[in-house]
């Protein structure tokens, strides 16, 4: 193999390399931005529930 295909071979591997490391990257960052909304979404209180009784009769006597 000359020189030239060695660099070039060299180059295509670094190439590679660099990519994939930049798009694990990107993927920890979507992930831990997910994961902080989810713990977020978990721990809001949010509105209340209605009272599972209050509010299921209607006193009609008087």
């Amino acid at each position: 193999m000359d020189v030239a295909a060695l660099s070039i071979s060299m180059s295509n591997a670094q190439l590679r390399n660099d990519t994939s490391i930049a798009l694990m990257s990107k993927a920890m960052q979507v992930f831990s931005q997910q994961s902080t909304d989810l713990v977020d979404l978990m721990t809001d209180q949010g509105p209340a529930a209605p009272h599972p009784v209050a509010g299921n009769r209607i006193d009609t006597q008087a």
